[in-house]
């Protein structure tokens, strides 16, 4: 039995994706069908959908995390970060398209661009909640058509289940923000590099630097360090976690200061209270 590569899969889920669109178009005439047919539809889309991904996006396996890659770069879909939902790049991989003309550079290469299909990105939630609940895929159908709520009740109990996560890549994207506060201006120094680098700078989001302090006390550019842009957005990431770290673990101990102080303060109180002569 010939195994099916990852792209041959996606070629295949991509087709049921436009024959989906067409049905739900032919149906708008007749409003209940539509409604029962195209949820029934969604559902084993999603279990087809979970088939794939759960395949890939997991696996150690080196074939496959490199087919993974391919499909990414090849689609311009960035990795996701080990915060965020893998569900996302794949939604994105499984429900989007090709422009037929326009191409784009990604990574140094022309590729046709791809449109991902932004109201897709729901069926992130509900793939994360059936792959980590177990779901089997014959029974995914059965199992959203049974969930309180359907479809926007998976959804809501994977964002309740995942929601302390969101609030730590909340925190650290806003400690990321103060720790780029552009409180140190190095624009002096820039302005006399060649117009390619400024050009290429303009580009991109973060870079790693060489920077001396001088004697006055200003800080003054050097040279920009050879690495990625997602390295120094990593530096930047890091800094931005241990900042947070260390601000984390100094709340315990004020909080326990003052339970403490309380618990002092009453006991206080209760000896003195004690210590005191009887009034008659």
């Amino acid at each position: 039995m010939t195994t099916l590569s990852l792209n041959d899969r996606v070629n295949q889920f991509s087709k049921l994706v436009v024959e989906d669109s067409s049905s739900r178009a032919d149906f708008k005439a007749a409003e209940s069908n539509f409604d029962t047919s195209s949820r029934a539809r969604t559902y084993a889309m999603l279990a087809d959908a979970l088939a794939i991904l759960s395949d890939y996006l997991f696996t150690t396996e080196d074939k496959k995390v490199a087919e993974l890659i391919r499909a990414y770069n090849e689609r311009q879909i960035a990795q996701p970060k080990p915060h965020e939902n893998p569900f996302f790049s794949g939604v994105k991989m499984l429900w989007g398209s090709f422009h037929e003309t326009e191409t784009v550079d990604y990574l140094e290469v022309k590729r046709r661009k791809f449109i991902p299909n932004s109201s897709a990105n729901k069926y992130a939630y509900a793939l994360r909640w059936l792959y980590e609940n177990d779901v089997p895929d014959r029974e995914i159908v059965a199992r959203i058509e049974g969930f309180k709520g359907k479809m926007h009740g998976i959804i809501e109990a994977d964002k309740a289940a995942h929601r302390s996560d969101s609030d730590k890549a909340a925190r650290v994207q806003k400690k990321v923000e103060e720790l780029t506060n552009p409180a140190l201006s190095i624009s002096d120094a820039v302005e006399d590099l060649p117009t390619p680098v400024l050009e290429d700078l303009s580009k991109i989001n973060y870079v790693l630097a060489a920077l001396r302090k001088a004697p006055n006390g200003e800080w003054v550019l050097m040279e920009f360090v050879k690495g990625s842009e997602k390295d120094a957005e990593r530096v930047v990431r890091k800094l931005a976690q241990d900042a947070l770290r260390a601000e984390d673990k100094t709340k315990p101990k004020v909080e326990k200061v003052v339970k403490a102080a309380k618990k002092t303060g009453k006991r206080g109180a209760k000896s003195a209270a004690s210590q005191s002569p009887a009034t008659v």
